[in-house]
């Protein structure tokens, strides 16, 4: 039997651009990557999206739209990772580098097409904001 482990996932984005943040440590540590983590005990999914986003990034939202949900676990784990995803178009306040993302950057989309054999190609023209 799994145990189910909740961790959140936000991406800001607007029209042709995405934010990203460069992963210091921990799962994911040395890519490009959305912001979240795991949902504490008594928080709601949603406030620990929230809560996630401005520690990793200094940023908050008004508005998430929940937009997906992934289970997966790992070969000979034992913890169902239960990931809520959410989408915010629109933030406040500037990004700044925290303990888990050393550099945070808005990349432009030039394809909308992602796959794990195609995402090195789909980010250019990044602009560092960090």
């Amino acid at each position: 039997m799994l145990t189910p482990k909740l961790l959140t996932l936000v991406l800001v984005v607007q029209p042709g651009r995405v934010l990203l943040g460069m992963k210091k440590r921990g799962f994911g540590a040395g890519k490009w990557n959305g912001f979240g983590g795991k949902v504490q005990t008594g928080e709601s999914i949603e406030d620990a999206a929230r809560r996630e986003l401005q520690e990793e990034s200094g940023l908050t939202v008004d508005t998430l739209e929940k937009i997906g949900n992934i289970k997966f676990e790992f070969v000979g784990e034992t913890q169902l990772l239960d990931v809520h995803i959410f989408r915010a178009d629109a933030f406040h306040g500037e990004p700044t580098e925290s303990d888990d993302f050393q550099e945070v950057i808005v990349c432009r989309i030039l394809s909308q097409r992602a796959d794990s054999r195609h995402l090195g190609g789909i980010f250019r023209d990044a602009t560092s904001v960090v």
